[in-house]
């Protein structure tokens, strides 16, 4: 038996009817499995948590209208009626544009949930929406050291309702290995994929946060897009596949053998977040960084590259749509934080910036982005 069967979901969960167990049951155990949720403790901690936040997965809808959510743009709500749109849905409450849109990148399925909202409110995406926000923000690593007090306000914010997950979590334990998902606990194993495998190690060695399992699951597939969004040696196809004899797998093998390369002078590692460990970078920024370079005759810092949306908005002074973050519907993986060492006419001879910060008491730049614009007419503004 394992959580794939509705008896065991029913029973992990006082509230949950039998109805509903049959039709979670193969949701929960894929999602389960994509996010290596399979182990004892990780099993139990995620379905107490998700049992709490849903009311025993009573609730894929916020009740609530999110007409409070309007304006709020550090999630991204920046277009009329984005509250209501973007409210709460799924088991862990997705809410606002960015984390849709940052949902559908990560799952590969691009502006699937930005298009058509309700979709996170049903099974099938619902669980994967919960995923995503466990995922991303690596909440496995609680469940490994016991933490989960830890976990609780890592999800929460705060401790709100924390003895009722405690009450939730003494339910689940009563069931041992059963709530496991089938392909952890005795059920059809899980094939691995030794070539998945050998990229899942590659990328690894670059920098990107994933588990070389041998199973192409939603990270493994959002680190292939990363990785092919911000080569810069040469142009490759964003969409997350990478085949033997491709010029993805090729990028992927040089990239390891010159320690991580996304050029011929800057590491993928240089871009990374330093919130969650994720790397977001677009090429026409690194390329436009060896230009700069080139300028300035020496090597050069990434003093603050990609920032995840909780870390840009965790930063002093950051701004809410910060073009550092995917918050607010960007892309994320555009900008770069820099020495201040040119003017702001130096830095705009090159041709190659679309964004410039500028030190106010210098004059020098100390911020470029590649984003939407005229290099010739850039975006500025004044630290």
């Amino acid at each position: 038996m394992s959580i794939s069967d509705p008896e065991v979901l029913y029973r992990s969960m006082r509230g949950l009817s039998r109805e509903k167990a049959k039709l979670y049951a193969p949701y929960i155990n894929d999602a389960m499995l994509k996010g290596e949720i399979t182990t004892l403790r990780r099993a139990q901690y995620w379905i107490a948590q998700l049992a709490h936040e849903s009311v025993d997965l009573r609730y894929f809808e916020e009740i609530a209208s999110g007409a409070a959510y309007e304006g709020r743009r550090d999630l991204g709500n920046t277009q009329p009626g984005d509250g209501r749109r973007f409210k709460g849905r799924g088991p862990i409450q997705l809410t606002g544009r960015s984390n849709y849109a940052s949902f559908g990148r990560w799952l590969g399925d691009g502006d699937k949930f930005t298009d058509d909202p309700k979709l996170v409110a049903t099974p099938k995406y619902g669980f994967l929406a919960a995923l995503y926000y466990w995922s991303t923000r690596d909440l496995n690593s609680y469940c490994d050291r016991s933490d989960f007090r830890g976990l609780t306000r890592r999800i929460n914010g705060g401790y709100n309702g924390l003895a009722d997950r405690y009450v939730k979590l003494a339910y689940v334990k009563r069931l041992g290995k059963k709530i496991l998902p089938t392909g952890a606990g005795g059920g059809k194993p899980v094939k691995v994929n030794v070539r998945i495998k050998r990229v899942q190690d590659r990328l690894r060695k670059i920098g990107f946060p994933i588990k070389a399992d041998g199973v192409k699951g939603p990270a493994t597939r959002q680190a292939i897009r990363e990785f092919q969004r911000g080569y810069a040696r040469a142009k490759l196809p964003v969409n997350g596949e990478v085949r033997r004899i491709s010029r993805t797998y090729r990028a992927i093998r040089w990239s390891v053998n010159h320690g991580g390369r996304a050029s011929e002078n800057f590491t993928f590692r240089e871009f990374a977040s330093n919130g969650n460990g994720w790397i977001k970078l677009d090429r026409d920024l690194v390329r436009a960084l060896e230009v700069y370079r080139k300028r300035v005759g020496h090597g050069v810092e990434i003093v603050s590259g990609y920032r995840d949306c909780e870390h840009n908005n965790n930063t002093p002074g950051a701004a809410d749509c910060s073009r550092h973050s995917d918050c607010c519907g960007n892309p994320g993986g555009d900008a770069a934080d820099i020495p201040a060492e040119l003017s702001f006419e130096q830095v705009k001879a090159l041709g190659v910036f679309t964004g410039i910060g500028i030190v106010r008491s210098t004059g020098k730049v100390r911020h470029g982005d590649v984003r939407p614009g005229n290099v010739d007419h850039p975006t500025t503004w004044f630290y």
